[in-house]
């Protein structure tokens, strides 16, 4: 298991004193027992991450920021003051893989923010990303086998709750599936799809669960 401490980049920024961007970018750093150079080497990736997203932050974004006081000023619109917020959650840790997500979310006028997810599964004896396809038999169809369950889920989903997914989500599934959008937790795979790819902005941050089999081990899913 490894060891996760937080940190945080954060920052409120102001123009002629009035408070235009506020950032908060939470990343982890990790420690293990199985390998600390590929530890390092995953810590390096978040640092690096955060650090860049900060930049922009503080550079890209606050320029536009700026360009928006003075656009409601002009127009006597009230001042809105850009947002951006990363957090990350841990749903798997044991021995030396942990599985995580971290979603960014980004506010800039109109009537909500957006946000987007990744998800990130690390083999800590080596530093390396562990795919999705890692879960399944070797040679098996695990795209064909992981959209069949998630249009079955749609479509029960759809007769409690009709609207919640678009009507063409067959399509959009086949279309939009990333095979990184996914993250381990102990009894199974979650895939999830960005907002807007197969639902309107209501239905949220659409997830998919895929127990593993009952036997116990992580190879394979047991609907597939």
């Amino acid at each position: 298991m490894q060891r996760i401490f937080d940190h945080v980049l954060e920052d409120t920024m102001k123009q002629d004193n009035t408070p235009i961007l506020s950032y908060t970018i939470h990343y982890p750093e990790f420690t293990t027992d199985c390998n600390q150079q590929a530890a390092q080497k995953i810590n390096r990736y978040y640092e690096q991450q955060a650090r860049t997203l900060e930049e922009y932050c503080r550079n890209k974004l606050f320029h536009d920021a700026v360009s928006e006081l003075e656009f409601d000023e002009k127009n006597h619109f009230p001042a809105i003051t850009y947002e951006v917020l990363v957090e990350y959650a841990v749903t798997f840790n044991q021995r030396c893989i942990t599985s995580l997500f971290t979603d960014q979310y980004m506010f800039t006028g109109g009537a909500h923010g957006t946000t987007i997810r990744r998800g990130d599964t690390w083999d800590f004896q080596n530093g390396s990303r562990i795919p999705v396809s890692a879960f399944y038999p070797p040679g098996a169809d695990f795209r064909s086998c992981i959209l069949k369950v998630v249009n079955a889920q749609i479509r029960e989903r759809l007769k409690k709750m009709p609207g919640t997914y678009f009507d063409d989500y067959e399509k959009l599934t086949d279309e939009n599936w990333n095979a990184r959008d996914f993250y381990v937790t102990p009894d199974g795979l979650v895939v999830f799809f960005q907002q807007y790819e197969v639902a309107p902005y209501s239905t949220g941050m659409p997830r998919f669960f895929l127990p593993f089999e009952k036997r116990g081990r992580r190879k394979g899913c047991s609907d597939c």
